[in-house]
């Protein structure tokens, strides 16, 4: 029998990190905990004038993003991994940073690029501020709407059995930790998209879980390769 991976998320590009686990051999259970609800911005409202860099870091950006790409469209971004930046480029807009794994390494990489004082429009979810906080510390305005809403799913129903469980984000590790509190199965381990999402899991009463572990890049070719 194949050794189960329950995937918790991410919400966008689930299939992705599904097909990566069958293509290694395990049956892959699709059950998405969390749903995300866009919110219309404007940012021309939002902003005292054109900003310097623009920050993507979730796919859920987009639609905001592509609403207002004419006043954003020469703007330089810097993104989170990959997928962000193709769907960017593909969209017209200028990408200059990418492939970086986390909030605080983006944070200083744009810090070595910029020239102070600069302004940074990072649309954002409704969960993590992370990034705000780590470039006002360096000294950069931040505008930083909120673009999405991270809400946990009231339909999802029990949790499936499975030998490992992936978490891509610390709301599906705290939505999960609270089906558990309840008394429904859990997985044997717990495995983390990243780092970020690996100190949730550490920071939890994690008990259930027999082992945690974190993937070395945020995507579905790394899971596959771990798996």
């Amino acid at each position: 029998m194949k050794p189960s991976l329950l995937l918790t998320g991410p919400v966008s590009g689930l299939e992705r990190y599904g097909d990566a686990a069958r293509s290694a051999g395990w049956q892959a259970i699709e059950f998405p905990l969390l749903e995300i609800h866009p919110r219309r911005v404007r940012f021309s409202l939002e902003l005292d004038r054109p900003p310097d860099w623009l920050c993507v870091t979730s796919q859920n950006a987009l639609p905001a993003l592509l609403a207002e790409r004419d006043l954003l469209r020469g703007v330089p971004c810097a993104t989170l991994g990959h997928r962000c930046a193709a769907s960017l480029r593909e969209a017209g807009f200028r990408v200059e940073i990418e492939g970086v794994r986390n909030a605080g390494a983006l944070a200083m990489e744009l810090f070595q690029r910029i020239t102070l004082p600069t302004l940074v429009l990072w649309p954002r979810g409704s969960v993590s501020d992370d990034l705000g906080r780590l470039l006002h510390g360096f000294g950069a305005q931040v505008c930083q709407p909120v673009v999405y809403e991270t809400l946990e799913r009231a339909d999802a129903g029990p949790l499936p059995p499975a030998r490992v469980a992936f978490f891509a984000s610390p709301s599906a590790v705290e939505a999960y930790s609270r089906r558990a509190a309840r008394g429904e199965v859990t997985a044997e381990a717990a495995l983390a998209i990243g780092p970020t999402t690996l100190r949730a899991l550490e920071s939890k009463e994690t008990w259930f879980f027999s082992r945690l572990e974190a993937l070395a890049q945020p995507s579905p070719a790394e899971l596959r390769n771990h798996l």
